[in-house]
């Protein structure tokens, strides 16, 4: 939990991290020599949420059968919708709000694990 609200603007420095991260993947998205490294840094993100993902489902906290590729993708963008949201609206979204969807999220995960369904 904790190293996936790294990703989360909950306190002022990450707030300007995910306000350049922001700034400089739409500058990717017109600008040739920008692309790779924005399309590198997506693919590394994503990586690292996949092993996350991967490592809590060894050790048994997540079910067996979530489908590694699904969960990541779902994952990574819960994340970055989140980020989105709390960088460019902060009085719409709290750190609060994208810290507890984040949680909310992966406990529902778990539940799916031990067989009880999430409402």
């Amino acid at each position: 939990m904790d190293l996936l609200c790294e990703f989360l603007p909950i306190d002022a420095v990450r707030r300007d991290e995910a306000i350049v991260w922001i700034e400089f993947q739409t500058a990717a998205r017109t600008d040739e020599s920008l692309a790779e490294t924005s399309r590198r840094a997506a693919a590394q993100t994503a990586r690292m949420v996949e092993v996350i993902v991967e490592s809590a489902q060894r050790r048994g906290t997540l079910a067996a059968n979530i489908d590694l590729v699904l969960e990541t993708a779902r994952l990574t963008a819960l994340i970055d919708g989140l980020t989105l949201r709390c960088a460019l609206h902060p009085d719409m979204d709290s750190a609060s709000v994208a810290r507890d969807a984040l949680t909310l999220h992966l406990r529902t995960l778990m539940q799916q694990r031990s067989g009880a369904h999430a409402e």
